[in-house]
Order: structure tokens, then sequence, then C-alpha cells
């Protein structure tokens, strides 16, 4: 913990980090695990992702699987106001097919029309940042970063 922003840069060595837009967006960082996210949709649980720099990442979910809780927040128009996307680790969702986890988020997240940042060493990998939730960010698709202002002061 410390009154400092925590700057996360974009890591070519995580799977993700060919997942990425151009742009910059600022709003509140909500999100987290992306199968625990999806499970608050049509519940009163699910946050206002308005102007929200939104996270996901996630943990033993096979590309298939991702591929659906993605279209479902999409469907569910919880993704019409979000701001970006700052995409994290999803560590141990490879499956036998030929189809990864990044070709799924290319795939379902490029066409929005949002600043997407992938490759951010956030989530469940060995090597992972903590950053709060609930706090502002900045997410500079282009110099490949994400800033997230400290949760104490």
């Amino acid at each position: 913990m410390s009154g400092e922003p925590v700057v996360v840069a974009a890591d070519p060595a995580e799977d993700t980090h060919r997942v990425r837009t151009t742009g910059h967006a600022e709003g509140t960082l909500l999100g987290g695990n992306l199968s625990l996210l999806v499970s608050t949709l049509g519940t009163p649980h699910l946050p206002d992702l308005t102007g929200a720099i939104l996270l996901v990442e996630d943990v033993g979910e096979y590309p298939y699987r991702v591929d659906r809780m993605l279209t479902h927040l999409r469907r569910s128009g919880a993704l019409d106001q979000v701001a970006g996307i700052a995409v994290g680790q999803f560590t141990d969702c490879a499956d036998a097919w030929p189809v990864t986890i990044a070709d799924v988020l290319t795939d379902r997240l490029l066409d929005l029309g949002l600043p997407v940042l992938g490759g951010l060493p956030i989530g469940h990998g060995a090597q992972h940042t903590a950053v709060p939730l609930g706090t502002r960010a900045v997410l500079d698709a282009d110099t490949g970063t994400l800033t997230v202002a400290p949760a104490t002061t």
C-alpha cells in the first residue's frame, strides 16, 4: 500500500500483449476476474461500467468459455458505455484447440471502437501487479501503460 499511483506497463512476455488498439481513456478502474464479472449480469451487483476502464483477467478458463463470456457482456449492453479495456493475464487458459485466448480477445474486443491495452501483468500469473479497483485510472494504449490512482492517500 502506498500513496503513489501504480503504473503498469504492457509486458511483451504476456500472452495477451498483441491484444491492443490505439487511444487514451480515463475512468474508474472496475472489473477484474471475467467469470466473476459475468456472473453479476442481471443482478444488482453488476457495477455501473459507464465511463469505466474495464479490467479483465481470468484463470483456468478455456478460449471457448472466454468467448462465451465476452459475447454475453457485449449482448447484454454492459460494454456499451465503457471508456476503455485493460487486458490482464489469462493464466492456464489454453486447451487443445488452435484458437488462443489472444485470438478470442482480439475478435471480441478490438471492434468495439475503444482503447484496448493487452499484456498487462495483472491477474493470476507468476509475476503480477496488484492494482486497486474503484479508483481513477488512465489507460494509454499508445504508450502501453495503465496508471491507477492509489487506494490510500
